[in-house]
């Protein structure tokens, strides 16, 4: 038996998982996971990140550049979600979406469905870094495809969950200060990943959580800065917790944070007893000034078992939100403090983070909360994002 994780970086597994996948007593926490033991130094069947690779039936290996979210399922029924995803999300407005972990076994399925006309919303698909080598050889780089389906930025990872322990603080912690947090790369590495790609002409986006995550994370930023064309657009997925002088530096790199407000609602009170007031009251999601806000994307994660995905519990999640989470406590005191920022700001800036500069739409486009519209001056058609 394998149980995930709502936040898809660790499982609880039970023995005969263990057994089944030929994993004892002595095996070694791979890089960027580990197998949780108990004080005796006995495998307690908690499983985070990387780890999980080893225990689950995948199609795709990643290596230690991610949780495998890569299942062993047929192409058909691959085919038939992205059929069912149809009604839900247009209904709910939302035309576009982002995947953010593309391998090459879904952007297989993807063309598939482009081909066959079934593609039922518009796809922008990051690759995930474990493919940067390949695609290099290959001569492949972002922006590639067409208004249905393109590649957009390539997908890294600094740290892991908030949740599960595995975002890396400066400070360890949790309700005991149990949680040192794990990096899925030496900061040398992530920097070489990240340089070489920027280099190559990929825009990239690095999942980072904690502070001492955050540092590394910059660190590659800054050196892809120096390799990259005129308009990097630099993404910092989840974002969650920089300190105040980080995110000055924001400004300097150009980074574009990509929140998801749902999670302050629907995990807040986990936030503030595994965090504390002190560290939730700093994240970008729950308090930034107004001019910090417009530069923010706030997203929505593509799963339901995750967080609420539609438009408007987002907006009204974030800044300027009422604040309580979905338990009635109050994720940080200073939502209230945040002017609001106008939609139609939040939806271009959503379109600028997936570098989609002018999009020929014939319905409104929801990059991340409210349709707007506007008129390309070169084209003359709909477009989402200035410029």
């Amino acid at each position: 038996m394998i149980v995930y994780h709502v936040s898809g970086h660790q499982a609880v597994v039970n023995s005969a998982a263990l057994a089944w996948s030929g994993i004892g007593e002595d095996v070694p926490d791979p890089a960027g996971g580990s197998f949780v033991r108990d004080e005796g130094g006995r495998l307690t069947g908690m499983v985070t990140d990387a780890a999980m690779e080893l225990l689950l039936p995948l199609a795709v290996d990643i290596g230690c550049h991610g949780p495998n979210f890569h299942t062993a399922l047929p192409t058909e029924h691959l085919l038939g979600w992205l059929s069912d995803a149809a009604a839900p999300y247009l209904s709910a407005g939302v035309t576009t979406v982002c995947d953010p972990q593309v391998s090459a076994r879904e952007l297989r399925v993807y063309r598939a469905a482009r081909a066959a006309g079934t593609l039922p919303l518009r796809t922008f698909g990051m690759p995930l870094s474990h493919q940067l080598d390949s695609l290099t050889h290959a001569g492949l780089a972002s922006p590639f495809g067409d208004d249905w389906l393109r590649l957009t930025g390539m997908k890294f990872y600094s740290d892991g969950t908030l949740l599960g322990g595995t975002a890396k603080f400066s400070v360890p912690y949790g309700e005991r200060g149990q949680f040192p947090g794990s990096l899925y790369h030496h900061p040398d590495q992530l920097v070489d990943l990240v340089t070489r790609a920027a280099q190559e002409g990929w825009q990239v986006a690095i999942h980072t959580q904690g502070d001492a995550a955050m540092e590394h994370t910059l660190e590659a930023i800054a050196s892809a800065a120096r390799v990259s064309g005129p308009d990097p657009r630099p993404r910092i997925e989840h974002c969650g917790y920089p300190t105040v002088e980080q995110a000055k530096r924001f400004t300097e790199y150009g980074v574009i944070p990509v929140n998801q407000p749902n999670f302050l609602y629907d995990s807040g009170g986990d936030f503030l007893r595994r965090l504390g007031t002190g560290r939730t009251g700093s994240s970008p999601c729950a308090r930034r000034s107004t001019s910090d806000c417009a530069r923010c994307c706030p997203a929505t994660p593509s799963s339901p078992a995750c967080a609420r995905w539609t438009p408007w519990p987002t907006r009204s999640a974030a800044p300027p939100g009422r604040g309580p989470t979905s338990g009635g406590s109050r994720a940080s005191p200073c939502t209230r403090r945040c002017v609001p920022t106008p939609w139609t700001r939040r939806t271009r800036w959503g379109s600028r983070t997936v570098s989609a500069r002018c999009a020929r739409a014939t319905s409104p486009t929801w990059s991340s909360s409210t349709p707007t519209w506007s008129r390309c001056r070169r084209t003359g058609c709909a477009r989402s994002t200035p410029g």
